[in-house]
């Protein structure tokens, strides 16, 4: 059974995430990174993911910022519907 602050605490607990993940974009662009959203690079950002879960498992608990960016930038590869990049 959960506690009737649980749902709150369980929101809280994905902004704080979320914001992480926006802090750790937004460095990334300003070092030059990009292609974040283009299909072309998707099979790299595949092998990144692959790479950093494999830290991630060797106990660098440093990784799951990383790890969730580029899940969210395969999934919005995948399900984006106004998607025009493919060219």
């Amino acid at each position: 059974m959960t506690s009737s602050d649980e749902p709150k605490e369980l929101c809280d607990a994905v902004d704080i995430f979320a914001e992480k993940m926006k802090k750790r974009l937004l460095e990334k662009l300003d070092e030059g990174f990009y292609g974040w959203d283009d299909v072309h690079y998707k099979d790299d950002i595949v092998k990144k993911l692959i790479h950093k879960t494999a830290r991630l498992c060797n106990r660098d608990v440093n990784q799951g910022i990383d790890i969730a960016n580029f899940a969210m930038m395969i999934d919005y590869m995948e399900n984006n519907n106004d998607y025009t990049k493919e060219d």
